[in-house]
């Protein structure tokens, strides 16, 4: 019974040392993995501050698309009454050339008229200036007339 007693006491030594490594073991890998678990839980907050940063600057980037297409369409619209504007003065400066074109060919003197003042300078009578320039006696008259009358002012 001793060498059996002394196998079961070395076997319990042998068991005891058995269970001391493994409680060791079990300390270490307790401590690993609550070391992994502070590491693992520090990585989710972090993570969860860059979820919560990229959510606002996302927001903040909907904003700012917002106020971009509201600044285009304003744009848009300056641009369409530019447009407009525009054309308005191109047809007011269009009418104006027109009207310009009509007064100065109303105040161009009549080539009749010019001729027949140059022949009475020049001492043409009445009928002279009938015949040669196609006018009417009252005209040719009136000229005449107009003649003398600068002559004695």
């Amino acid at each position: 019974m001793m060498v059996s007693t002394g196998i079961l006491i070395a076997v319990l030594v042998v068991c005891l040392i058995g269970l001391l490594i493994l409680m060791s073991r079990h300390r270490k890998l307790s401590t690993k993995q609550q070391l992994l678990h502070d590491q693992l839980q520090e990585s989710m907050h972090y993570q969860d501050e860059a979820l919560v940063q990229l959510k606002q600057q996302l927001q903040n980037e909907k904003l700012l698309h917002s106020k971009s297409d509201q600044y285009l369409q304003q744009l848009k619209e300056l641009v369409l009454q530019l447009q407009t504007n525009q054309q308005q003065q191109l047809d007011v400066i269009t009418e104006l050339n027109n009207k310009v074109l009509l007064l100065e060919q109303e105040n161009q003197p009549n080539p009749l008229y010019t001729r027949a003042k140059k022949m009475i300078e020049l001492g043409a009578d009445v009928e002279e200036v009938i015949q040669e320039c196609e006018i009417s006696r009252s005209e040719a008259q009136l000229l005449v007339s107009m003649h003398r009358q600068n002559k004695t002012a």
